[in-house]
């Protein structure tokens, strides 16, 4: 009998919760409910090596031209995919989305580039890239594309170029983000130096974060080079800041031998920095009694907030209190 009656008040139970959902869903429907904002937006399409083969392998780069923040992939199964909420300040209807892909292996010379404009109606925009061979096209590139490095760092990058035909005169600026990289200088490559040259490393403002007016020219006339080389070499110095900095180039121009432009094509580049935690104060990726050493050498001194790493609580102090934030994040 009791077997019974618990079966009888399992169903009982079952049909009384099947009538609060149905009921729900009907309100629901009923009260016209907006349908919850999708949170993901996606930049999706296929990727070839001319027309047919797909560019497995090949490196892609999208970037919000609004903001110059970037994203990655690779192309897999002939396609790429992401996601526009991946980026750190997200996106807004109309901005430009930028994709830039760069072959490799045996494609390592071919290249490809197309953009869309965000449109938010959308839960996906398909982007599709043809990547070409370079053969007929000079290309001028920051090397490398993409670099990783960790806070309060030294670091170089390269301009690079690749010339179709004869050049005899190259001039860019570049721009970044001086919240998380300064520049400390930028010398002559080797791209000319087979000839007479004049090389204007340009004016570096580490305050709107830009070179300008960088230039490499021949002096001899009708001479030219045609093989591949470096125009400038860039060293900067990374903040203990999180974030990706873009390394775009601006104002390119290239000309032959007769002064005549030279089409490109252009490759930007950008630098994601993976800041040390305060405590940290030698950059081991440990917190131990070496940190606590560093303290020690600098006990009682005082200055400005946050005036050296070892002021670890930015109190301007250097004392028990720095030492006690040390301790909580001890690793040994």
């Amino acid at each position: 009998m009791w077997k019974k009656r618990l079966m009888s008040l399992v169903i009982t139970a079952v049909l009384v919760l099947a009538s609060i959902l149905i009921v729900g869903i009907h309100n629901s429907l009923v009260k016209g409910d907006p349908p919850v904002d999708p949170q993901f937006h996606y930049i999706v399409g296929s990727a070839t090596y001319g027309d047919t083969t797909s560019a497995d392998g090949a490196q892609v780069t999208v970037i919000n031209e609004r903001t110059s923040e970037v994203l990655y992939d690779v192309v897999e199964s002939g396609g790429y995919e992401v996601d526009l909420f991946d980026l750190p300040s997200l996106f807004e209807d109309g901005d430009t989305i930028t994709v830039q892909m760069k072959g490799t292996g045996s494609y390592s010379s071919w290249t490809g580039l197309n953009a869309t404009i965000v449109d938010t109606a959308f839960v996906a925009q398909i982007v599709d890239v043809h990547l070409t061979e370079l053969g007929g096209v000079t290309l001028i590139e920051v090397i490398p594309s993409s670099l990783i490095i960790e806070g309060e760092t030294s670091f170089t990058i390269s301009i690079n170029v690749t010339p179709h035909k004869s050049i005899a005169g190259v001039q860019m600026e570049l721009i970044f983000n001086p919240n998380l990289i300064l520049v400390d200088s930028i010398l002559e490559g080797d791209l000319f130096q087979d000839y007479s040259n004049y090389f204007n490393p340009g004016i570096i403002d580490n305050s709107n974060g830009s070179i300008k007016n960088v230039f490499n020219v021949i002096l001899s006339p009708h001479n030219g080079v045609s093989t591949p080389g470096t125009f400038a070499t860039i060293r900067l110095q990374s903040k203990n800041i999180e974030g990706t900095s873009p390394i775009n180039l601006t104002n390119v121009m290239i000309g032959n031998p007769s002064a005549l432009p030279v089409e490109y094509i252009l490759i930007n580049g950008s630098v994601s920095i993976i800041p040390y935690p305060p405590w940290d104060l030698n950059k081991d990726n440990r917190t131990n009694i070496l940190d606590l050493i560093l303290i020690a050498q600098h006990w009682g001194e005082t200055g400005d907030s946050c005036w050296i790493p070892e002021d670890v609580n930015c109190d301007g102090t250097i004392n028990i209190l720095d030492m006690v934030l040390v301790g909580q994040h001890w690793t040994g």
